[in-house]
């Protein structure tokens, strides 16, 4: 640039000092050889700048598939499972988006043809029963790919389900097919319609709906598939338990006013219905427990002894591998209790049965009779009260026994589900005698007696 200035500079300094020179267009002719090559190479680069420039302003940008929309249709209206049509319209965005994704728009316009035949080879390969009549690229920033099928043959007409599991007792297959009620349209929906060879690909997917609807409806169960293809499809389904199981059941009854002996019936009854809950998830039953509960109820109501009087029921279940059902059961009318007594440390009638026979007259008061024979000397005393639940677990009673000709004041306290405290006032000879029982089981219990002259331990058998 230095040079080519000092190059003009002399051009002017030239013109100033002779009359030829100041004739512009001469000037060039007194120049030297390298000056004018200097001149030429700035004229030509000055050209190729304004060339380039004008270049640059008519340039257009080369544009890129952006974005992709697949179209899928299908022949003679052909009904295709929803689920199915998301399958291929998502395996086509796949090869779309590998293919056309990022591409110039005039390479795919110059090879469109080929790249048509591309898409059709490729998804002929994957989707099994479908013939790929035509592809179709309508090419832009945003690409719609426009794909044509036809089933290969004949449709799936009709779908046969079954579900099989053999550890399950009768009852509760039925329960099961309850929470599986939905699961045939489930399968319907994406088998109907389908091409019979596209069964095979179209699995995954069904495997897929049943995973959600098991998860949904029967989580404590896994599952195998097998399906028979066919213008009438068979889908069997084999049903596998899945964490802690129930191994065997242990069953409590208890009632305050009703003999044990009463219910050895319904606790035979009982355990065969209990026997039928092993081998059963322990979430199932947990989650069904309502209907297990109900189904206890029903037993208990249709007890021949039971359903003859008025009871209040309640039924306790605790699921685990060690299931535990407790059974609350009292009459709303009769107050029935049988006792064997052994007193161990007391000389004189230490053995005895008390029969206990009481009816409510209301809610929370009792008029009762009472029998208890002493087998020692094989004597018999009779006595009546009346007693009234003063709160839930505290009971206030009043006894005349009229075999003796004494009576007392006792009052009964439930310290928990197994102790029991008693506390006895004798109006005949001021005598004072305070219990404390503790129940083994529904049919033993143990206690400590303690009066003004003695005290023992009496062993009681709840009957």
């Amino acid at each position: 640039m230095v040079e080519v200035h000092k190059v003009v500079e002399r051009i002017l300094v030239l013109g100033d000092n002779s009359k030829f020179f100041k004739q512009p267009g001469l000037a060039w002719l007194f120049l030297s050889g390298d000056e004018i090559i200097k001149i030429k190479i700035i004229f030509i680069l000055g050209l190729l700048y304004c060339i380039f420039l004008q270049n640059l302003a008519f340039a257009q940008p080369v544009q890129y598939v952006d974005k992709m929309t697949i179209n899928i249709k299908f022949s003679n209206d052909l009904k295709v499972p929803m689920e199915i049509e998301k399958r291929i319209t998502a395996s086509t965005l796949t090869i779309a988006n590998n293919v056309l994704q990022g591409q110039p728009l005039d390479k795919i316009n110059e090879q469109k043809k080929s790249y048509e035949n591309l898409f059709q080879d490729v998804l002929g390969r994957i989707l099994i029963g479908y013939y790929v009549q035509a592809v179709r690229l309508e090419v832009a920033e945003q690409t719609v790919v426009e794909v044509e099928l036809s089933p290969w043959q004949d449709s799936i007409q009709s779908v046969e389900v079954s579900l099989v599991n053999n550890d399950i007792s009768e009852p509760y297959q039925d329960l099961i097919n309850e929470d599986l009620r939905g699961i045939k349209p489930v399968i319907e929906n994406l088998l109907l319609g389908l091409p019979i060879d596209a069964v095979y690909w179209a699995s995954s997917i069904l495997k897929t709906s049943l995973n959600d609807y098991f998860n949904n409806k029967l989580p404590e169960y896994n599952y195998s598939l097998d399906i028979t293809e066919g213008s009438h499809t068979m889908v069997r389904l084999s049903l596998y338990p899945k964490g802690l199981l129930v191994k065997n059941s242990v069953v409590a009854i208890r009632s305050q006013s009703i003999p044990n002996l009463a219910f050895l019936k319904l606790r035979a009854k009982v355990e065969v219905y209990l026997e039928k809950l092993n081998g059963l998830p322990v979430e199932f039953l947990k989650r069904h427990k309502d209907f297990f509960t109900k189904e206890i109820i029903t037993l208990i109501e249709n007890d021949d002894f039971l359903k003859k009087i008025a009871l209040n029921k309640t039924v306790v279940i605790i699921p685990g591998i060690k299931n535990q059902v407790e059974i609350l059961l009292d009459s709303e009318r009769y107050n029935l209790n049988i006792e064997g007594r052994l007193d161990l440390g007391k000389q004189q009638d230490n053995t005895s049965f008390l029969i206990h026979v009481g009816k409510f007259v209301a809610p929370k008061q009792e008029f009762f009779i009472e029998n208890q024979f002493i087998t020692n000397n094989v004597k018999f005393e009779w006595s009546y009260g009346y007693q009234y639940k003063i709160f839930d677990k505290t009971l206030l009673g009043y006894k005349y026994n009229q075999s003796e000709r004494y009576d007392n004041l006792y009052l009964k306290q439930e310290l928990s589900d197994k102790f029991l405290l008693r506390v006895e006032h004798h109006f005949k000879t001021d005598l004072n005698e305070v219990a404390l029982r503790y129940k083994l089981h529904e049919f033993v219990s143990l206690e400590y007696v303690k009066n003004n002259e003695d005290n023992w331990l009496r062993l009681v058998g709840n009957f």
